[in-house]
């Protein structure tokens, strides 16, 4: 029996070093990976790095060369955006156009420095425009909550059956407009017609914020009331559109989803003004 146990005990080492050697190939693929996400944490840093600055330096050169010909340098902005974007240069591509990684100069720039395989590029390239998503969403955010702080929303109250008017014709002309003219002039059929004619409802109360904070009008009253109808522009496009795809996707309009967009829209405006007049003696 001791003899057994002895026996035992000579070969329990061997068997521990045994499964260590076994389980080498195993941690070396595990350094690999955690190397080679490290490696594309890194690549995918650049390019992130490097689509900023590149969408600094052109909104900045398209802005200071419309500022310098009385135009508002939001202008600047979006040419350069258009310049450098998949309609000329091709320096800065997302993936959410359905382009891949080969369309990017700076993707193919990472993809020769780098020495990335077409599936790598492809990945990086696909997180990195989260990333930039991520930011652009940020930016936005943070210019609307700009210019709330610089409305009034006493005056915003004041002028409202005003911007409601401008809301109501800025969306109706537009869609009818837009609507009867490809539906009368090129033939085109009626619901892709009024589809067409609901997008064109949309407006950027983003852009049109930022061009009166540029020229100086957007405390003034007429800025209030470009304001207040851009917000309701924005709630009656929302509802004109979910009419329009629901009658595209099945061909009839769905008066319960209406309605709850009707409600929900305008419980959060009325809701937002309430809560604003309450906070706003505390700022």
């Amino acid at each position: 029996m001791a003899d057994a146990i002895a026996w035992v005990s000579f070969l329990a080492p061997n068997n521990s070093i045994s499964s260590f050697f076994a389980q080498e190939p195993l941690l070396a693929a595990a350094t690999e990976a955690t190397e080679k996400e490290t490696a594309n944490g890194s690549l995918i840093l650049a390019g992130v790095l490097l689509s900023l600055v590149v969408i600094y330096f052109a909104s900045k050169l398209g802005g200071e060369i419309c500022s310098r010909i009385n135009l508002p340098p939001v202008l600047g902005e979006l040419i350069g955006g258009v310049i450098v974007g998949i309609s000329a240069l091709n320096l800065l591509v997302f993936p959410e156009g359905g382009a891949d990684a080969s369309s990017s100069m700076i993707m193919s720039f990472l993809q020769t420095t780098a020495g990335l395989s077409p599936e790598a590029a492809n990945s990086v390239f696909q997180t990195q425009g989260e990333v930039i998503s991520v930011l652009a969403e940020l930016g936005v955010i943070i210019l609307l909550f700009e210019i709330g702080l610089e409305s009034d929303l006493q005056e915003l109250i004041r002028v409202g059956p005003q911007a409601a008017v401008v809301a109501v014709v800025g969306v109706v002309a537009p869609f009818v407009a837009g609507t009867a003219g490809l539906a009368f002039l090129f033939n085109v059929p009626a619901v892709p017609a009024i589809f067409a004619g609901a997008a064109l409802t949309a407006t950027s109360i983003g852009i049109t914020a930022k061009v009166l904070a540029e020229i100086g009008r957007l405390s003034a009253k007429e800025g209030q009331i470009i304001i207040g109808a851009a917000v309701l522009d924005d709630v009656l496009g929302i509802i004109i559109l979910a009419v329009v795809a629901s009658l595209a996707k099945t061909g009839e309009i769905v008066i319960t989803n209406v309605i709850y967009l009707i409600i929900s829209a305008g419980v959060f405006l009325v809701g937002s003004i309430l809560l604003g007049r309450l906070l706003s003696p505390y700022f």
